[in-house]
Order: structure tokens, then sequence, then C-alpha cells
């Protein structure tokens, strides 16, 4: 009696746990699909995020060819004095204003890379994270899918057993088992 007890409370127990897992086939495939685009979109935001810079750093390149130099230039015109003859040393001056101007622009494209490379870091540890995550999601839904199959087939097992004119209690045990097992 007892050990019909038993197996009655094992297949109680074995049917709760096969109600438990619900997940369709299908979620594993769908899943991957998400974490593909989810890969994607990291592409997309890298690409994105460089545009971005490249258009900045082209802005502060015209920029200071349209505004900074002329203004620049304007500037020291009006310092010269009137002693000297502008037009001829109008290159020397041009060539001793440059340098400082192009340390300036190459200053302020050395923050804007700054400011790249820590926006991309940021995105790269946010996708780490993101790929750790689905990754271990994944993990479990192929688990669950895997231990729904078991249980479906360790169901049919047992029900293949039980309709066998001769009820085999140790063997339906023995699929109980593997299953749980597992």
């Amino acid at each position: 009696m007892m050990r019909f007890f038993s197996l009655y409370i094992s297949i109680f127990g074995f049917g709760l746990l096969i109600s438990c897992s619900v997940l369709p086939d299908s979620t594993t495939i769908l899943t991957r699909e998400v974490i593909k685009e989810g890969v994607g979109m990291h592409d997309l935001n890298i690409a994105l995020t460089n545009q971005l810079f490249t258009e900045r750093k082209l802005r502060l390149d015209s920029f200071i060819q349209e505004n900074c130099i002329p203004a620049i230039i304007e500037n020291y015109q009006k310092r010269i004095p009137d002693s000297v003859n502008y037009k001829k040393e109008f290159p020397n001056i041009v060539m001793g204003i440059l340098p400082v101007i192009y340390q300036k622009k190459d200053s302020l494209q050395n923050v804007l890379n700054i400011q790249q490379q820590e926006i991309i870091g940021q995105l790269n540890n946010s996708f780490g994270n993101y790929t750790e995550a689905t990754a271990s999601l994944q993990d479990l839904i192929d688990s669950n899918i895997r231990l729904k199959n078991a249980k479906e087939n360790a169901s049919n097992s047992i029900f293949k057993l039980i309709t066998k004119d001769k009820l085999d209690v140790k063997k339906i045990e023995e699929s109980i088992e593997k299953v749980l097992k597992k």
C-alpha cells in the first residue's frame, strides 16, 4: 500500500512539475532573434556615435577656418603698428598665428575624441551587461525547453507503462526518478 501511495505522490509531483513548464519550443528561437537585434542595435549605436563625432569634428574645422582664423587675423591686423608694411609681412604674420590656431584646434578635437571614447566605452559596458543577461536568459529558456521535452517524454513513457495490461510500478518509479534528477 505504501508503495502505491508513494507512486501516486510521485505521479502527482511529476504532474505539477510538468504543468510549471509552459514555454513553447519557439521561445528559444524568438530569444535568439531578440539577441541578434540587440547586437544590431549596439552596432548601430556605435556607428551613430562615430558619425555624430565625425560631424562635430567637421563643424569644428569649418568654424575654425571660416570664423576663428579670419577673426584672429583681423585682430592681429589691428595690433600691427603703422610702421610695419602689412602687405609685405602678411605671410610671416599668418605663419606665426596658424600654429597657435592649430594647437587650439587639436586641443578641441582631443576633447571630442575623449568624449567619443567615453560614450563608446559606456555603450560597450552596457552591451556587455546586456550580453550577459541575454545569455543567461537564453540558457534558462533552453534548459526549460529541454526539461519540458524530457517531462513530456517521461510522461509518455509512464502513460505507455500504465496503459499496458500489467502495471510495472518499478519502471514507473525509475522513469520519474530520471526526470527529477535532470
